[in-house]
């Protein structure tokens, strides 16, 4: 039983700047909208609008709880997220269960390396639990293993969930061979066309770029790494650069860079981008943590003198995460949404129905809706602190 003192400390309201940092930071690790590493202390205190000294308390308390972890030379990662079960492990659970293939390997599931998978995961997990079924993370590779060898007929297994841009063709036969019922999520190419749930972005994508209006002298900085073998990237940039080409930008005007997900890899690409050509006006990513780093880049080199504040003044930018804390920067930037309740629906829907038939289920499409830019800041203070400071929500 706790204490009298700890059952007062849990009901406390968030009364310090730090308790109300340490607050934001976990709910923006749960939620998976940090990536990997964690962006600096000095940017976090940038984007919550505190400073560095509050930063610094919060996250070291974040540290002492467990939260998060410190290397040196390396950067601060999330500690939080479920376990990552081995194969073997499967076999003694006799409760029915269902397994989501994850490419991560280590003791927990990191939702900071796949946050549009976590989100889905959560509302699974919701759904699962009215059923009293169980859902648990595995090593892609040791699960397909393992089934092939046979050795997973001991367990009550309802099906698994993967994600579709990790698998080539042949990964998919050899799923489709298991007789598992089993959904790919994620963008596809044409031969792909069974057991998947594909994230259709070329709707939301055409509302978000009407809503750009690019114009024919506009620059567009596109700071992703194609990649052959993620499907959903490759599409997603096919789709950009048709949708821009018939609104009359030429290609010329368009530069794609090696940037990747995350902020601190936005970061330097953006560096790279400046140091060859003007400011851009249009800044468009996959993932919205890579344009938090597109801004800090941005805003450094407005400090410096390297571009002046002008040229910032038509900047619009778009993310496809639908992460929170690209709406949170300021200015904010509009994002694709996927619905994860009716992609939990859909999944569920689909493993029922090959269980039902025994056969595979045809392409179901799951369309993203473009969400405008929009603050979600909420101006809060601690009565104890001499001047105010703004914290995210």
């Amino acid at each position: 039983m706790a204490t009298t003192n700890e059952t007062t400390a849990q009901s406390a309201p968030l009364d310090t700047l730090t308790d109300q940092a340490m607050a934001a930071v976990r709910n923006m690790l749960e939620l998976g909208e940090l990536g990997e590493p964690i962006p600096p202390d000095r940017q976090l205190a940038e984007l919550l609008g505190i400073s560095r000294v509050t930063m610094r308390r919060a996250m070291a308390a974040l540290e002492d709880s467990g939260l998060i972890r410190r290397e040196q030379g390396r950067g601060t990662f999330s500690c939080f997220g479920p376990r990552i079960v081995g194969s073997d492990e499967l076999q003694t659970f006799r409760q029915p269960l269902l397994a989501v293939l994850t490419e991560q390997e280590g003791e927990r599931f990191n939702p900071q390396i796949t946050p549009w998978t976590w989100q889905i995961c959560r509302h699974l997990l919701r759904r699962l639990s009215r059923d009293k079924l169980q859902l648990h993370f595995v090593n892609s590779y040791d699960f397909l293993s393992a089934a092939q060898q046979g050795r997973l007929d001991a367990c009550d297994l309802t099906g698994f969930v993967a994600p579709t841009h990790v698998w080539q063709p042949a990964t998919y036969e050899t799923a489709f061979g298991l007789g598992l019922p089993f959904v790919g999520i994620g963008r596809t190419s044409k031969s792909l066309y069974w057991n998947i749930l594909d994230l259709d972005h070329r709707t939301g994508l055409r509302e978000a770029l009407d809503d750009l209006q690019p114009q024919a002298d506009d620059r567009v900085f596109i700071p992703l790494e194609p990649h052959p073998a993620e499907v959903d990237r490759q599409l997603w940039l096919e789709t950009v650069m048709n949708e821009l080409s018939r609104r009359g930008l030429s290609a010329h005007q368009m530069v794609v860079k090696a940037g990747g997900m995350f902020e601190s890899q936005g970061y330097l690409a953006t560096k790279w981008y400046l140091r060859e050509y003007d400011p851009p006006t249009i800044v468009l990513a996959d993932f919205d943590l890579c344009l938090v780093g597109v801004y800090r880049a941005l805003q450094a080199a407005r400090e410096s003198g390297t571009i002046r504040a002008s040229d910032l003044q038509r900047l619009r930018c778009l993310g496809g995460g639908d992460l929170a804390i690209g709406r949170c920067v300021t200015p904010a930037f509009g994002t694709l949404r996927y619905s994860s309740s009716r992609m939990a629906s859909l999944i569920l829907q689909m493993l029922q129905q090959q269980h039902r038939t025994r056969r595979p289920v045809g392409l179901r499409y799951l369309q993203a809706k473009y969400l405008a830019p929009g603050s979600r800041r909420q101006k809060l203070h601690a009565t104890n602190d001499s001047k105010k400071e703004n914290i995210l929500s």
